[in-house]
C-alpha cells in the first residue's frame, strides 16, 4: 500500500526535521499591570520585587511616609531599557518588547517631618532622606516542538506492509534523551484540509497572563492561520488547527513535507 504513488490521494511522510512552527506573544490588556505600594517607616523600604513580568508590562510603584511625614522629594534610576519614570512618590516602568532578565529599580529623596513637635528638642528629625529598591524578572522564554499529530476529513490510518496495526497520532515525536524520534508517514485525500495539534516544550513558565500565538506554512502552499496556544506550565499546546488551504487536487508524494516557521516571526 505504501509503495503504490499512483493513488488518487495524496502520501505526506513527516519525519525528524519536517516540522517547525513559530511561537508569538501577545500581550494582555494595559489595565493589568503589577503593581506595589511600600512604606518607608526608616528613611528606607526593603527590595521590591514584582516577581514575572512579561513585556507590555507597566510597572506600578507607590512609595509612602511614615506617620507623621511627608514626602518632599523622589526620583527613580535604573532599568535600563525599560526607564522608571516619575517623582515624588510615584514612579512606573513599561517593560519593553525586546527586555529580557532582570529589571531593576533604584528609588530615593527626602522626607520632612510634620508633627506636632519639630527641632532637635522635639523628637523628630525635620528632614530625612529615603531610599530602596525594586527587581522584577523578565524570563527569556524559549520552545521546542515536541510532538505533532495530523487529523480532518480527508486523513486516512496507513498500516505498515507487513500488516500490522495502523499508525496512530502523534505522527511526529521528537528525539529526547536516549529516545529515538517518531515519524509516521501520513495519507490524506487531495483536495481536503488538513488539521494539526502541536506540542511545545518551553525552557521555563512565562509570566502570568502571557499568551502565545502559534503559526505556520508548509509545502503546496499550504498554511496554518495564527491561534492561540494553551499554556499549562512549562507546555504550549495549539489543537484543532485547520490549514486555511485544501491539498492541491492532484497526486502529490512528499518525500518529507515540511512547516516551516516564518523568517520575521520570533519571540516578543
Amino acid at each position: 500500500m505504501s509503495g503504490n504513488k499512483e493513488r488518487t490521494m495524496a502520501r505526506f511522510i513527516s519525519h525528524l526535521n519536517a516540522m517547525a512552527l513559530v511561537l508569538l506573544c501577545s500581550f494582555v490588556s494595559a489595565s493589568e499591570v503589577p503593581k506595589s505600594t511600600t512604606a518607608v517607616p526608616n528613611g528606607s523600604f526593603p527590595v521590591v520585587d514584582f516577581g514575572k513580568v512579561k513585556p507590555g508590562d507597566v510597572l506600578t510603584l507607590q512609595v509612602d511616609p511614615p506617620s507623621d511625614y511627608e514626602i518632599t522629594s523622589g526620583s527613580p534610576s535604573g532599568g535600563g531599557a525599560s526607564p522608571w519614570e516619575g517623582e515624588m512618590s510615584s514612579f512606573s516602568a513599561t517593560i519593553t518588547g525586546d527586555y529580557r532578565g532582570l529589571h531593576s529599580g533604584s528609588f530615593s529623596g527626602e522626607l520632612r517631618y510634620t508633627g506636632a513637635s519639630q527641632g532637635n528638642g522635639g523628637g523628630g528629625t525635620p528632614t530625612i532622606t529615603w531610599a530602596g529598591d525594586s527587581t522584577a524578572t523578565i524570563p527569556d522564554i524559549q520552545f521546542t516542538l515536541q510532538k505533532v499529530s495530523f487529523s480532518g476529513d480527508g486523513y486516512h490510518a496507513i498500516k505498515p506492509d507487513d500488516g500490522g496495526n495502523a499508525f496512530e497520532a502523534p505522527q511526529w515525536v521528537a528525539a529526547e534523551g536516549e529516545a529515538a524520534g517518531v515519524a509516521r508517514p501520513l495519507l490524506f485525500e487531495r483536495n481536503k484540509k488538513v488539521t494539526v495539534e502541536a506540542k511545545f516544550k518551553l525552557n521555563e513558565a512565562p509570566a502570568q497572563g502571557r499568551t502565545f500565538v502559534v503559526k505556520g506554512t508548509g509545502e503546496a502552499d499550504i498554511s496554518w492561520a495564527e491561534t492561540t496556544a494553551t499554556i499549562d506550565g512549562t507546555t504550549a499546546t495549539v489543537t484543532g488547527v485547520v490549514s486555511e488551504q485544501s491539498l492541491p487536487n492532484t497526486i502529490k508524494y512528499f518525500e518529507a513535507y515540511k512547516i516551516k516557521a516564518l523568517p520575521e516571526s520570533q519571540w516578543e
